[in-house]
């Protein structure tokens, strides 16, 4: 799928990023919400407390 570039823009996405695309029917007209998908990877460890030993 082609996002536009002015989209792409606004979520700083690089090539073979993934996003997640979502539909939210309303009345009248449908909404679509496109954003960036975590990157779990570059979030390990974030949060996490350091065991306490002895």
């Amino acid at each position: 799928m082609t996002i536009p570039a002015a989209v792409r823009r606004a979520l700083d996405l690089a090539m073979g990023e993934t996003v997640i695309f979502e539909m939210e029917p309303g009345p009248g007209a449908s909404h679509a919400q496109v954003r960036k998908a975590a990157d779990f990877m570059a979030m390990a460890g974030v949060g996490l407390r350091p065991r306490r030993v002895g």
